[in-house]
């Protein structure tokens, strides 16, 4: 099954979020926009995210997590 850049939005952020590295960040910065990417993110909660890479999105997105994640994101 083929991944799509904008069907699959969620999910490519999510993964380059936790596993990507700068440049894979820029590209979705790039690719979506920030506010997109801050939407995306903050429907994630702290559980999902390590903290310190909850501290660089949060520096480079402005997002901040919620400790339990809302009904519609589980």
């Amino acid at each position: 099954e083929d991944i799509d850049a904008e069907e699959d939005r969620k999910l490519i952020v999510r993964q380059t979020a936790l596993y990507g590295d700068l440049s894979h960040l820029r590209w979705t910065v790039e690719r979506y926009g920030r506010a997109e990417i801050r939407r995306i993110l903050s429907a994630f909660s702290q559980t999902d995210i390590r903290p310190s890479l909850q501290k660089l999105l949060s520096l480079l997105f402005g997002v901040s997590f919620s400790h339990h994640a809302p009904r519609s994101a589980r």
